[in-house]
C-alpha cells in the first residue's frame, strides 16, 4: 500500500476520535429522556404509596363513640332549653336513658363540663350550670354587642339569597303559636340569628357571636316559657329585619342590641319568678328534675 492510502486509511481510524458521531448527542438524549420517565415513574409510585397510606389512615378512623353521642344529645337537650339550669344530670337515669353503662356517661358529662354546659360538684354529681345573675349578665351585654355588629355588617353585606333566607325564617317564626311550645320557638328562633350571623359574611365574628350565644343558650331558651315572650321576639325580630332589608347597618345593630338586652330582662323575669321554686324541687328530689323527665 503506497503512502498515500496508508494515510488516507489511516485517517478513517481515527475518525471517531477526531470527528464525535453524529449519533452520540441523539444517544444521550435518549439516555436522559429515559432517566427522566424512570425519576417520574418512581416519584409517582412513591406518590401513590403515599395517597394508599393516607386512605388507609381516613378509613381506619375511628367512628364517633358513645361517649360523644352522648354529649351531643345532651347538649342539645341543654341549648333547646329541655334541660333548664341547675337540672341535676344523674348518671344513673342517663344510662338507664340512652340503655349505656355509666362509663360512656361519666365521659359525656366530662365533655360536657369542658364546654362549661354542665358543673361537676364533688358529692353531688353533675348539674347543669346555673351561673350567677351578674355573670348572666355581662355575657348579654357581651352577645348584645356582637349581635349589633353582625346585623350591621349583614345590612351592608347580605346577598339577596341571604335576605329572603332571612325573610322566610322570619315569617316562620312569626307564624308559630303561642309559647306552649317553647323547645320549637328556641329552635326556630336559633336559626333566625345564624342566618344573621352568616349573613354578616364574617368567619371569625360569626364564631365569635356563636360561641356567645350557645353559653347563653339554655337561658335564652328560658325566656319562651314567659306565654307573652313569642309575640314581643316576633315584633323585635321585625325590626331588625326591616332595618336589614333596607340596608340600614345603624338601626339594624340598634334593633339586634335592643332585641338581646331585652331577651336578658326576659330570662331574668322568668328566673326571680320560677327559679326559687325549681331549686327547691331539684334539691328534693334524688333522681332527676321534672324538666328532664319530659325527656326520658
Amino acid at each position: 500500500m503506497s503512502a498515500a492510502w496508508q494515510l488516507v486509511w489511516l485517517s478513517i481510524q481515527a475518525r471517531p476520535r477526531w470527528f464525535p458521531s453524529l449519533s452520540n448527542p441523539q444517544r444521550n438524549i435518549r439516555k436522559q429522556h429515559a432517566n427522566c420517565m424512570q425519576s417520574k415513574m418512581s416519584m409517582g409510585e412513591k406518590t401513590l404509596q403515599i395517597e394508599i397510606v393516607t386512605r388507609r389512615v381516613i378509613r381506619t378512623k375511628p367512628v364517633t363513640t358513645r361517649a360523644e353521642q352522648l354529649a351531643a344529645d345532651l347538649s342539645k337537650d341543654i341549648v333547646d332549653g329541655t334541660l333548664a339550669p341547675g337540672a341535676r344530670l344523674d348518671e344513673h337515669v342517663l344510662a338507664s336513658r340512652f340503655g349505656v353503662s355509666r362509663t360512656p356517661v361519666r365521659e359525656a358529662l366530662k365533655r360536657l363540663a369542658g364546654l362549661d354546659l354542665v358543673e361537676i360538684r364533688p358529692h353531688r354529681g353533675a348539674v347543669v350550670v346555673d351561673m350567677p345573675a351578674t355573670r348572666i349578665s355581662e355575657l348579654f351585654e357581651a352577645l348584645a354587642e356582637a349581635e349589633a355588629t353582625c346585623a350591621r355588617l349583614a345590612a351592608i353585606k347580605m346577598s339577596i339569597l341571604d335576605r329572603e333566607r332571612l325573610s322566610t325564617l322570619h315569617e316562620a317564626f312569626c307564624a308559630l303559636p303561642d309559647g306552649s311550645e317553647p323547645v320549637r320557638v328556641a329552635t326556630c328562633n336559633r336559626s333566625f340569628h345564624e342566618a344573621i350571623y352568616a349573613g354578616c359574611h364574617n368567619g371569625f365574628l360569626s364564631d365569635h357571636v356563636a360561641t356567645l350565644r350557645k353559653r347563653l343558650a339554655p337561658y335564652t331558651a328560658a325566656q319562651f316559657r314567659l306565654r307573652s315572650r313569642p309575640f314581643d321576639s316576633a315584633r323585635e325580630h321585625t325590626r331588625i329585619v326591616d332595618a336589614i332589608l333596607a340596608r340600614d347597618g345603624t338601626g339594624a345593630a340598634d334593633a339586634a342590641r335592643r332585641h338581646v338586652m331585652a331577651v336578658g330582662h326576659a330570662w331574668a323575669s322568668w328566673a326571680q319568678a320560677n327559679m326559687e321554686s325549681d331549686r327547691e324541687r331539684i334539691g328534693s328530689s334524688d333522681t332527676i328534675s321534672p324538666a328532664m323527665e319530659h325527656t326520658v
